[in-house]
């Protein structure tokens, strides 16, 4: 139905975080990590790139939150030990429960005035 999301909008936000960055890492570590940590090995060492290849998948902690407002293309939230930063995903709809009542409480205030004015034709008549 059309005016179900006339007051409160089903219309809801993913963001998506990669883990939790410590102060000073760049908000990009997760996804371009290999550009931030491999130059410092020597001569393209195979087992310095596969230990830091690990590393980052150990520190990898994804979590995804629905919101109700925008935010824009990412932003960033503390936490307690350290930063998440959150990268938009897309945009989904979900039904709400408020919708849901007040329709029904409508319904029950047109079936209310429905009723009272046919009683009411019949208390008024002479």
């Amino acid at each position: 139905m059309a005016t179900n999301r006339l007051f409160f909008s089903e219309k809801l936000f993913e963001y998506q975080s990669q883990g939790v960055l410590q102060a000073g890492e760049p908000v990009e570590l997760y996804n371009k990590w290999h550009a931030y940590l491999v130059p410092h090995s020597k001569n393209g060492d195979r087992e310095f790139f596969e230990q830091v290849q690990l590393a980052m998948a150990k520190r990898l902690d994804k979590k995804t939150v629905f919101l109700s407002d925008y935010r824009g293309s990412a932003y960033t939230e503390s936490v307690t030990d350290g930063r998440r930063h959150y990268r938009f995903q897309g945009s989904t709809f979900s039904k709400r429960a408020e919708n849901a009542w007040l329709q029904f409480i409508g319904l029950l205030c047109f079936s209310a005035g429905i009723m009272l004015t046919l009683v009411g034709k019949r208390l008024v008549k002479p």
